[in-house]
């Protein structure tokens, strides 16, 4: 199972709960296995794995749970209200549990311990889940000073005088009245330092004891009820989102939403050389016959035809004029408005399936069908924002699909610009490839860019596309279909995405862009650019 160190923190800045003599943190194994084997749904993972330093100076606090961990000090609103909500459950379990007839009495006594923790610092959020560190632990506090006992000391020097006195006055009776008044002093030291104690004692009275931390009694029906209204509100999100989704899918198909489509660029070829038809000379006056006029020369077999030219592939200035036009650099104040404001975790990631079979040899407006995606990929690297992640899967045969995993913008384009197109079309597993590496709660995208259906029939790329929805909530599969005829319909649907349909190089550059689902931003907003 794999482990994330949530916080590595000092030992002595908490005080420990003690259990039979040792640290509360020292049976968490055992409160591990009994939770997992009599605790309700959720307490599993509540409590953080602590791992002590060999010095025992620090602990280091792990996490089984999958996601991003979050301080809860980091949350607001709603996200942080809900964490709470569920860290107050629990706690609550967990003291439920404590108070169980049928758990054993040295168990209990480690729940009891393990409810206690120094404050709110001390909480992570793990997608939904509260996690729990520094468990076991109180705020530091300091060992209440014992006032000095005087009184002992005093009556034993009293009683030392006594028993001097008495020798001294049985060896010399004329000193006994000297003897007398250095015990009446010895006797009156004694009763103003017990004096002194007893008003020290009554004006400093000991620290009060720190008050445990009150866990509110919660019913574990009314737990279990809150959870499946936590449940079925995360279900009613969800239709939402689809919902919203369907309405967008719609109004894009409603005829006065969709932009004119834009003439494909014309290369107008070249006009053959001319070819100046030489003129008859006027007959000589000389001559009697009236001369017949000479036919005109057939112009040269060259001129008849234009010389044949291999078609030339544009230049990149054609290229770049048929990409869609980009706002004007804006200044930094401008592209601190453009720029998305998220956190770092929030951002998305975009991972681009790009087919390089040899039916991508195929042209279109002058380019094969691998250029103008390779171009347009390309393209949208260098507009992309900076904090989404973005990564390639490539395939040129049934058996040669291959993943780059997540790469910075110059990778991609350079992994992208590299390929050449053969061989067959596996789009299944090249979906199942893409799945495997993106997260599994992250916004995600995966633009799958392809001229056919599968022709390998090693899996079913339509079923591929709904497991990877389903072990992928947030997952959005679009198909971009440069051969123009629709293809890949039931993997987008399957996958809560859309088929885009293209023919152009124009068209191929825009549908990749819209199924990215992201904002393009000028090339002055984007870092490293």
């Amino acid at each position: 199972m794999r482990r994330v160190r949530l916080a590595r923190l000092r030992a002595d800045q908490a005080q420990p709960v003690a259990v039979n003599g040792q640290p509360a943190i020292a049976g968490a194994a055992a409160i591990a296995a009994f939770l997992r084997a009599n605790g309700a749904p959720g307490l599993d993972g509540f409590l953080a794995q602590p791992q002590p330093s060999a010095d025992g100076s620090e602990i280091d606090w792990y996490t089984s749970h999958p996601g991003t961990a979050v301080p809860l000090s980091a949350l607001n609103g709603n996200d942080r209200l809900a964490v709470e909500e569920r860290l107050a459950i629990r706690l609550g379990q967990l003291k439920a549990l404590a108070e169980a007839g049928d758990t054993p009495a040295e168990m209990k006594q480690f729940l009891q311990a393990a409810i206690s923790y120094p404050g709110p610092d001390q909480v992570y959020a793990v997608g939904r889940e509260p996690v729990l560190v520094m468990w076991g632990h109180r705020g530091a506090q300091t060992a209440a000073a014992v006032p000095p006992t005087a009184a002992p000391a005093a009556a034993a020097t009293a009683a030392a005088g006594t028993a001097a006195a008495e020798t001294v006055a049985a060896r010399s009776p004329w000193r006994r009245w000297l003897l007398l008044g250095l015990l009446a002093l010895l006797l009156l030291a004694a009763l103003l330092t017990l004096g002194y104690c007893w008003r020290r004692e009554a004006v400093e009275p000991p620290p009060a004891p720190v008050a445990e931390p009150q866990v509110p009694q919660i019913d574990p029906d009314l737990v279990k009820e809150l959870e499946q209204e936590t449940d079925r509100a995360d279900d009613l999100r969800k239709q939402l989102a689809t919902l919203r989704q369907q309405f967008d899918d719609k109004l894009k198909q409603c005829p006065a939403e969709q932009p004119a489509p834009q003439p494909e660029p014309q290369v107008t070829p070249p006009e053959p050389p001319k070819v100046e038809e030489p003129k008859p000379e006027p007959p000589k006056a000389e001559v009697k016959p009236e001369p017949k006029p000479e036919p005109k020369p057939e112009p040269p077999k060259k001129a008849e035809k234009p010389p044949k030219k291999e078609p030339q592939k544009e230049p990149p200035k054609q290229q770049a004029a048929v990409q869609p036009p980009v706002p004007a650099e804006p200044s930094k104040s401008q592209c601190q408005k453009l720029v998305p404001q998220r956190k770092k975790w929030e951002a998305p990631e975009v991972v681009f399936v790009v087919d390089a079979s040899g039916s991508m040899e195929d042209r279109v407006g002058g380019q094969t069908r691998l250029d103008a995606a390779k171009d347009s990929v390309s393209f949208i690297a260098d507009h992309l924002p900076s904090d989404i992640d973005t990564a390639l899967v490539k395939f040129t045969d049934c058996n040669a699909v291959d993943n780059d995993y997540f790469l910075n913008r110059s990778q991609l384009k350079q992994k992208v610009n590299q390929l050449q197109p053969s061989g067959g079309t596996p789009l299944a597993r090249s979906i199942e490839r893409a799945a495997r590496i993106i997260s599994p709660t992250k916004e995600t995208v995966i633009v799958v860019v392809t001229d056919g259906d599968d022709t390998c029939k090693q899996k079913d790329p339509c079923q591929v596309a709904a497991a990877a929805k389903a072990s992928h909530p947030n997952l959005t599969i679009n198909v971009v279909d440069v051969s123009g005829q629709g293809l890949g319909s039931c993997i987008a649907r399957n996958g809560g995405g859309r088929v885009l349909p293209a023919n152009t190089p124009l068209e191929i550059q825009k549908a990749i862009k819209d199924a990215t689902n992201q904002v393009m931003l000028p090339t002055s907003c984007v870092e490293g650019n």
